[in-house]
């Protein structure tokens, strides 16, 4: 009796192993599961989903400038960051309105 003590063991813990895949609820058939589901979210987001692949022509004041300093960086010519003077951000003393008399 002693030497059926760990194959049977071994065989219900097994057996309770193999159930829980049936109980996992990404498993479980006819349960949701998320397969394009990002995508789907983002093109329904989208005012025209075709955006996503291809975008639309850049139009307004700020598109040459834009496209200009993409095409500085395409050609390794970015402009340098202007210096700084200052270290961080400044405080600024603000003085309250001198009173008015008249009353």
């Amino acid at each position: 009796m002693r030497s059926l003590l760990p194959p049977l063991m071994f065989a219900g813990l097994l057996l309770l192993a193999s159930a829980c895949s049936q109980m996992s609820p990404d498993t479980r058939a006819g349960m949701w599961h998320p397969s394009g589901v990002n995508s789907r979210n983002l093109a329904a987001m989208m005012a025209d989903p075709s955006d996503l692949v291809r975008g639309r022509e850049a139009s307004g004041a700020d598109s040459p400038l834009a496209i200009a300093a993409v095409n500085r960086l395409k050609d390794n010519k970015a402009k340098p960051l202007p210096n700084s003077t200052t270290q961080g951000p400044s405080l600024v003393a603000v003085q309250p309105p001198a009173p008015q008399g008249g009353s």
